[in-house]
């Protein structure tokens, strides 16, 4: 069929050419370390054993319904209703109990309609749907009480999958982020809550709760605003957790670095960064009271990392070209079978 042709093992997903070579190491993970100075000295198999760590294992489990992580998304508008699903749902893929999104009104209908695993707040709304320009910040300061009194009972908060640039929705989102610092939450910010960050840096700069997770393009404009040529200059620049997404995910505090070489298949859908926000959102939860050489933050990323690029591999082995982001979400549970639950 036509992935034999294109040489794929659909149980393995080893990408292989037609003489059976292997032209994808087979799950090929190390961590690397830059010349920046750091003390953090695990091998593989001491990272890989920090990450079992922090999973939460079910057969001795005793917890409650919220005890592996509640999560909750700000993102979603009339145009992007699909990233904020993303987010949210893959956090519950990897193991967390409760997904919250808070989003748009014009927003809400479609996301609850993806499916009734998420708790869904219309909470937001755009510049267009204020018809008195004098009654806006008390409705901002209304918006940011209403979501910022469920902080207190979420674990970590994602911002920014599907926000979109309303100059509205912008300001109240930059409230709420200033709200979940005062709460000690960790925040994973990527998509539009990284425009906010453009703006002005000083937003998150110096908290260690936050993992910045930008694209190409998100990370060339970041670096050339604040003058870095690196993540670990831009992550020590800023004082946060950096990821730079790529062929091999970087993950750097600006002083210790790890490099996640899980390889992927070779298509990238749309979404998948969506994806990786929601994983390492559940991984920050599993993490918080890690202590060990590497900071919970970028020991959550790296394993949120190699979940996603698995299950790229597994949905690319399994559709080929014509593999979807559903079709991902669809292999977050294998991905994590095989990477951790196998080993616990």
């Amino acid at each position: 069929d036509v992935y034999k042709r294109q040489g794929i093992n659909a149980e393995y997903g080893i990408l292989k050419d037609q003489s059976n070579t292997t032209t994808l190491q087979h799950y090929n993970t190390t961590t690397q370390h830059t010349n920046m100075s750091t003390n953090a000295n695990m091998n593989l198999n001491e990272l890989e054993k920090a990450v079992l760590s922090v999973i939460p294992e079910l057969s001795s489990f005793k917890g409650h319904k919220g005890t592996c992580g509640r999560v909750g998304v700000i993102g979603g508008s009339r145009e992007y209703t699909g990233a904020p699903f993303f987010s949210a749902r893959s956090s519950l893929l990897v193991g967390a109990d409760m997904a919250h999104i808070f989003c748009d009104h014009s927003a809400a209908t479609a996301i609850k309609s993806f499916g009734p695993d998420i708790i869904v707040h219309p909470a937001l709304c755009s510049s267009l749907s204020i018809a008195d320009e004098e009654k806006k910040d008390e409705i901002s300061k209304k918006i940011e009480d209403d979501v910022s009194s469920w902080f207190p009972r979420l674990h970590v908060l994602v911002v920014g999958p599907g926000l979109g640039r309303d100059p509205f929705v912008q300001h109240v989102t930059r409230l709420l982020i200033q709200k979940a610092k005062a709460n000690q939450l960790p925040i994973v910010i990527d998509g539009d809550g990284i425009e906010l960050v453009m703006q002005d840096t000083s937003l998150i700069s110096g908290y260690a709760k936050v993992v910045l997770t930008p694209n190409k393009n998100e990370f060339e404009r970041l670096s050339k605003k604040l003058n870095t040529r690196s993540p670990q200059e831009l992550a020590k620049e800023l004082g946060v957790t950096v990821v730079e997404k790529g062929e091999h995910d970087v993950i750097t505090d600006g002083v210790t670095s790890l490099e996640c070489q899980e390889q992927g298949g070779p298509r990238r859908v749309a979404g998948q960064g969506d994806i990786l926000t929601g994983c390492i959102g559940t991984f920050l939860v599993w993490s918080k009271d890690y202590k060990g050489p590497v900071q919970p933050t970028l020991l959550a990323a790296y394993a949120a990392c190699r979940v996603v690029k698995r299950a790229n591999q597994l949905a690319f082995a399994k559709y080929g070209r014509a593999m979807t982001t559903m079709n991902m979400l669809d292999a977050i549970g294998q991905s994590f079978v095989q990477l951790y639950d196998s080993k616990l």
